[in-house]
């Protein structure tokens, strides 16, 4: 740390010295998402224990599919994913991934709603930069360059910290609880959110990709082309389905439509109009797994 400015210096001293300070002049630690559990899990199983698939997406990731499920179909899967985290943050995500291991399948969850944002939304950033226990120079990378896309100098100031921060303490020890849900494994969160009684009336979207998003889909079917690895989207079930047009960019790719799942319609199995509650992300998972196994060549 000697490069840095004594002021900066002087801030990041005081930050360690304290969770209070820390959470007051850096950032606060939060269970959101269980970015810190599910990649302190990763550092454990990722020399040990080979996956057939990795999922990449949002919180509709996260909260809707339980990787630990596809077991039943002899599949080991692991979840990357965290709240709102687009295309552009997952193609840097995966590109980080693969220096660890090079799984069969890539499963990339594209909920359409976060499509056609022409800015790369900070919130993601801030969340892996903030919670995660990856922080070898691959993964670090990884950050950096969201931060640098994001076009957000906070989250690159944080950066700077927490990787002088996470070799002296794991991220998780200081974040408040959640009260709304609990971490599973594989980068599951079991939500504990009461279900709707009926489906909301609210007005469909109609959303569009850009092209920068469609040039990280590109690099991403490249990237899997490289690595023999096949490239699976699907579109997680919703109760009110965002409208639009398949983008040229992705057509072609193999497609999974999660609103093709029985319970897709069902309000009992979400808690808003596109998040499942626990036990309808459990049913979803194993529908889900059924359809991996059969439109993945190299599970034949």
């Amino acid at each position: 740390m000697a490069f840095l400015p004594l002021g900066w210096l002087l801030l990041f001293a005081g930050a360690m010295s304290s969770p209070a300070f820390e959470a007051k002049l850096i950032a606060r630690e939060s269970f959101w998402g269980y970015v810190n559990s599910k990649t302190l899990e990763w550092c454990s199983l990722r020399d040990s224990t080979p996956m057939d698939v990795l999922l990449f997406g949002s919180s509709t990731c996260y909260s809707g599919i339980d990787p630990s499920l596809f077991e039943i179909e002899g599949i080991q899967a692991f979840g990357f994913c965290s709240s709102a985290q687009c295309i552009p943050h997952s193609k840097r995500l995966i590109e980080a991934s693969l220096h660890d291991q090079i799984p069969k399948v890539i499963l990339l969850d594209v909920y359409p709603e976060l499509w056609g944002r022409e800015e790369v939304d900070s919130e993601p950033v801030r969340d892996w930069i903030v919670n995660s226990n990856l922080w070898d120079s691959h993964w670090a990378h990884a950050y950096a360059e969201l931060g640098v896309i994001s076009r957000s100098p906070y989250a690159l100031m944080t950066m700077l910290y927490y990787s002088f921060r996470r070799p002296l303490s794991p991220s998780g020890l200081n974040a408040h609880a959640d009260p709304d849900g609990h971490y599973g494994e594989r980068g599951f969160v079991f939500r504990t959110f009461p279900p709707l009684g009926e489906i909301p009336e609210d007005e469909e979207i109609s959303v569009t990709m850009t092209s920068d998003e469609c040039v990280d889909i590109q690099a991403i079917a490249e990237m899997c082309l490289k690595h023999d690895i096949e490239l699976l989207l699907v579109n997680p079930p919703q109760l009110v389905e965002e409208q639009f047009v398949t983008p040229e960019c992705i057509q072609g790719l193999k497609w999974i439509e999660g609103n093709d799942w029985s319970g897709a319609k069902d309000p009992r199995n979400f808690y808003d109009d596109h998040h499942l509650v626990g036990e309808g992300a459990q049913r979803y998972s194993r529908w889900l797994a059924k359809q991996v196994k059969q439109q993945a060549k190299l599970f034949h």
